[in-house]
């Protein structure tokens, strides 16, 4: 699963000034209004590594509970975060204390204060929420597998509200030569004050290579006529090769299998047939060496040589094999360049 954020923003800048809200649950809250009070940000539920930031909710036409919020990275956490955020309730049947809980919207957190956001929707039949009911974070966990960004996007779209639901309208254009799948992408619905008011998220199932496509954002009914503006737009894309080899196209005759065994991020990759050199942008985020392997088929008779950032990278092992060439490297903290040259295109 990877996480990307890159957009062309269209429409005025507005500065977020962070907000922090105490849930009050009455059960004569009207479905139209936001229901929340400020408290201080020792009342919130963190632990060393993630922290809900802040939260509020709402009543909606259905009489649901609806809590939104959004979760952050500790500033000086190096690992990414897999999140679980929970809620204290009240069983009105079983006449039990539970915990509900739910994923952002973004699972995985990459970036140090990212804000990833997160909704509850909680049945008021079945639950009633108590003096703790603030959401927090229930589980987190270092992430250490691998996984590849290779496919990218572009967003196109203002941050005003053009619906008549308030709802936000935009294009995604997939940049990169493969095809995206179950591309989630989410923002927060903000207030004239930059409170948030919703989270809200819609699913693009397949986005072809270099295809553009439109996407709506519509937040609840119950608190649309306090959405203001829309603000961090991003995506989480759920295609991703754990652990297998993913195949890029070097000519009819010639294809290369890569695979991460360290949390790396494959931002680029492209061969240029005028000087035969294979190009890599990576980024290992792990805070320790992380292992790349590359496998070259069919075999080559002229050897390779390979490059990190400009110079020539002696710990490469390159093993010729009957039927291909395989090349395992250890790539260091941090983003780098990769290059094979006198890669041939047969």
């Amino acid at each position: 699963m990877s996480y990307c954020c890159n957009h062309i923003s269209r429409g005025i800048t507005l500065i977020f000034m962070p907000v922090v809200f105490l849930m009050i649950f009455l059960n004569f809250f009207s479905s139209d209004t936001v229901y929340s009070q400020p408290v201080s940000n020792s009342t919130l539920k963190e632990n060393n590594n993630t922290y809900v930031k802040n939260y509020t909710s709402y009543i909606d036409s259905s009489k649901n509970i609806v809590v939104v919020g959004q979760v952050m990275k500790q500033s000086d956490q190096a690992f990414p975060q897999n999140v679980t955020v929970g809620m204290h309730v009240y069983n009105n049947i079983t006449g039990t204390d539970e915990v509900l809980t739910e994923k952002p919207y973004g699972p995985i957190l990459y970036k140090n204060n990212d804000p990833f956001p997160f909704k509850f929707v909680i049945n008021s039949t079945k639950y009633s929420l108590l003096d703790e009911s603030a959401p927090f974070v229930f589980e987190n966990e270092n992430v250490t597998g691998s996984f590849t960004k290779i496919n990218t996007f572009e967003l196109d779209y203002p941050v005003i509200p053009q619906g008549p639901s308030k709802e936000l309208y935009g294009n995604i254009t997939n940049t990169g030569p493969f095809q995206i799948d179950n591309l989630t992408l989410f923002a927060i619905a903000r207030d004239s004050k930059s409170t948030q008011v919703d989270s809200v998220k819609t699913l693009i199932p397949a986005l072809k290579p270099y295809e553009t496509t439109s996407f709506t954002f519509t937040p609840n009914p119950a608190i649309k006529d306090s959405v203001h503006y829309y603000s961090c737009v991003a995506g989480d894309v759920e295609d991703m090769m754990i652990g297998k080899y993913k195949m890029f196209t070097i000519s009819n005759l010639k294809v290369l299998g890569y695979k991460h065994s360290g949390l790396m991020v494959l931002d680029a990759l492209n061969y240029n047939k005028s000087n035969h050199q294979l190009n890599m942008k990576l980024n290992n985020v792990y805070p320790a060496p992380g292992a790349l392997t590359l496998q070259l088929m069919p075999n080559q008779t002229n050897p390779i040589s390979v490059y990190l950032d400009g110079q020539p990278f002696t710990s490469a092992k390159i093993n010729y094999l009957e039927n291909m060439m395989l090349v395992d490297m250890s790539i260091p903290q941090g983003p780098h360049d990769v290059v094979l040259s006198n890669v041939e295109e047969y």
